[in-house]
């Protein structure tokens, strides 16, 4: 699974990030909203791909722990993030899939 995040999610995420070197929250940054690869970024930053791995894991944690507390459920492991421009006669049908398949989900859960 591919994981990304808006530039809006990251932000709100920040706070979290204390504990981070800064270096690697900006790595993470690169890798899960711009898109760059995790070996680019370490190349770029002269760390290692691990490195940079385990900054973008930390972070996409925070972001579970952070979209559990939001919404009131857990994300599956087997589910995908995605971010779309569309038209916004599909925009809402993609948002009530979304949106359909939340409050399933959190029956299921509970």
């Amino acid at each position: 699974m591919k994981r990304q995040l808006t530039p809006e999610e990251f932000k709100a995420l920040r706070p979290h990030l204390t504990r981070m070197k800064p270096q690697n929250v900006d790595a993470a940054y690169q890798v899960l909203v711009t898109g760059k690869t995790q070996l680019a970024m370490a190349r770029e930053l002269g760390i290692t791909q691990q490195s940079v791995c385990d900054a973008v894991n930390a972070v996409w944690r925070h972001f579970q722990t952070y979209y559990e507390k939001k919404t009131g459920f857990k994300i599956p492991a087997d589910w995908i993030k995605v971010s779309a421009v569309l038209p916004p006669e599909m925009a809402e049908v993609v948002t009530q899939m979304e949106r359909s398949a939340r409050e399933k989900l959190m029956k299921e859960q509970r």
